[in-house]
């Protein structure tokens, strides 16, 4: 028998209609054949078909696995996978957002979402998303460059095209003031 574990990931739960439920999450290209298999498109004994994906190309096949096992890889795309009935998603606990989730969750709503954050700071959106969730904090300089994209925002020019009252004092540095 197998050793069982979990994987845990935070996911969004989608209605899309009566009876379909979707769940959108990310995770690091790395962990996806610990939990999914591709079925290849086949005929069983009935000649019916099974599966769902068609042969793969060797070399494309190869170029990927290499991409993924570089030093860090980020599929921009989705992915659709099917999970079988050993997969549940249950509602995560709520936990009080922290200055690192809200921090993290605005600079991911200035640059137009969590997988451009992702791309910004140079690190996987899983990791974005249990910041968000406050599952984790992120490491002290990369706080400091989500408080800096914050403070670049902020400090826009008005309409006058004057900087905001104060933004010369400051002079082209940052300082972040951590609890």
């Amino acid at each position: 028998m197998a050793d069982r574990y979990q994987l845990r990931f935070p996911a969004l739960e989608i209605r899309q209609s009566e009876g379909t439920t979707l769940y959108a999450f990310a995770a690091d290209g790395k962990q996806v054949p610990l939990f999914a298999a591709v079925s290849r498109v086949g005929r069983d004994s009935a000649a019916s078909i099974t599966g769902y994906q068609r042969p793969e190309v060797v070399a494309h096949i190869a170029a990927i696995r290499q991409y993924l096992e570089s030093g860090q890889p980020m599929i921009p795309n989705s992915i659709v996978i099917a999970f079988d009935e050993r997969v549940k998603f249950v509602p995560a606990q709520a936990k009080s957002p922290t200055v690192y989730s809200r921090a993290v969750r605005k600079a991911a709503e200035m640059l137009g979402g969590r997988e451009e954050l992702a791309r910004a700071l140079q690190v996987a959106q899983a990791e974005i998303d249990r910041w968000i969730l406050g599952e984790k904090k992120p490491p002290r300089e990369v706080f400091l460059r989500v408080v800096d994209i914050l403070i670049e925002d902020s400090a826009g020019n008005d309409a006058s095209g004057e900087p905001p009252a104060g933004r010369e004092a400051a002079g082209d540095t940052h300082a972040a003031i951590l609890d």
